[in-house]
C-alpha cells in the first residue's frame, strides 16, 4: 500500500480495477422494454449483476448477487485447481484424479476454443495480436495454430502476455465455471490451468495443487515427449512460470522427482487427505464415479 501510494503522488500508479455493474430496471418496465425491442435490455437487468471480467484481483467479499447465486447453485462439491510448469506432471495427476472419479478441465483446450475462427475472443485477439500472430503462422481457419502462435509470442513477451490475458482470462474462467457446472453439484472437478494467474480465484477452487519437478528432468521429457532439440526445450522451461511463482499460489506441492508409482502414491494421498472428506467418506474405491 505503501508502494501504491507513492505511485499515485507521483501519478504513475495504474487505475485500481473495480467491479462494474449493469444497470437494474423494476420488473415490470424489464419486461415492458423487452416486448418492444429486445436489444432495448442487453445492458440492463433485473436483479444486481456485474459484467464479468470487471471483478477484482483479489476479492475476498464477493457479493451474493446472481452471479453468486448461480455459482453456489450449480457448484460441484468439491473443486481442485491442478498447475504446475511444463513437462512438471500436472497431466499425469490429473488422469490420476480422473481414475479416482473427477472430472477433469483442461485449460489448454478451452483456450484453443476460444481462439476458434468466429469468435468474439478469436475477433479480441486478432485486433490486437493479428500481425504478430500471421508473422508466426497463425491462419485465419486454424483455432491450433492461433493458439500456438499466441504462446509463443506471450512466452517471450511480458506486455503481451498481460494483455493476452486481459483479453482472454476473464471468458477462460466463465466456460470453466459452465463446465463445472455441467458436471454436476456431486461432482469432483479438476481443472488443470495453464497459468498460475488462473488459480488465483480464491472464491472457487476449494484447494490448489502444484507439481513441481527438477529443471534437468523437465527438459527431458520435453525433448522425449515434444521431439524438441535441447535449446528449445531448455528455452521453454525458462520462460515459463517460476518454481517460486507456481508455489505461491499451492495448497499442496506434489514433488515430481521420483517416477510415475511415487506421483501416484502422492496424488492419491492429496485425495485421501482433502477431497474424501468433503466427500463424508474416509476411503474410497479406485475408479468409483460420484455421481
Amino acid at each position: 500500500m505503501l508502494l501504491r501510494a507513492l505511485r499515485q503522488d507521483a501519478g504513475t500508479a495504474r487505475p485500481m480495477r473495480t467491479r462494474q455493474w449493469k444497470k437494474v430496471l423494476p420488473a415490470d418496465e424489464y419486461h415492458r422494454r423487452a416486448q418492444q425491442d429486445t436489444a432495448a435490455i442487453e445492458d440492463y437487468v433485473i436483479r444486481p449483476e456485474y459484467e464479468v471480467g470487471t471483478e477484482p484481483d483479489h476479492d475476498t467479499h464477493q457479493p451474493r448477487t446472481w452471479h453468486w447465486q448461480r455459482e453456489q447453485e450449480g457448484r460441484p462439491v468439491f473443486q481442485l485447481a491442478l498447475t504446475g510448469g511444463p513437462s512438471a506432471g500436472k497431466h499425469t495427476v490429473a488422469r490420476e484424479f480422473e481414475a479416482l472419479g473427477a472430472v477433469v478441465v483442461d485449460s489448454s483446450a478451452l483456450w484453443r476454443e476460444l481462439l476458434r475462427p468466429g469468435t468474439d475472443t478469436r475477433a479480441d485477439v486478432e485486433r490486437v495480436f493479428g500481425e504478430q500472430l500471421r508473422a508466426r503462422g497463425a491462419s485465419p481457419h486454424d483455432d491450433a495454430a492461433a493458439a500456438d502462435a499466441l504462446d509463443d509470442l506471450i512466452a517471450h513477451n511480458d506486455a503481451a502476455r498481460a494483455r493476452a490475458h486481459e483479453l482472454l482470462l476473464p471468458a477462460l474462467r466463465e466456460a470453466a465455471r459452465r463446465r463445472a457446472r455441467d458436471a454436476g453439484p456431486d461432482s469432483v472437478v479438476v481443472q488443470v490451468i495453464r497459468d498460475p494467474l488462473e488459480a488465483d480465484q480464491g472464491d472457487r477452487f476449494d484447494l490448489v495443487v502444484a507439481v513441481d519437478a527438477p529443471v534437468e528432468d523437465r527438459v527431458r521429457r520435453l525433448r522425449s515427449g515434444k521431439g524438441l532439440l535441447a535449446e528449445d526445450a531448455w528455452d521453454r522451461v525458462d520462460v515459463a512460470a517460476g518454481p517460486d511463482e507456481i508455489r505461491a499460489v499451492a495448497d499442496e506441492v506434489i514433488v515430481n522427482d521420483g517416477d510415475l508409482d511415487g506421483l501416484r502414491v502422492r496424488s492419491r494421498a492429496i485425495w485421501r487427505e482433502h477431497v474424501l472428506p468433503a466427500l463424508g467418506r474416509d476411503e474410497d474405491t479406485e475408479g468409483h464415479r460420484h455421481d
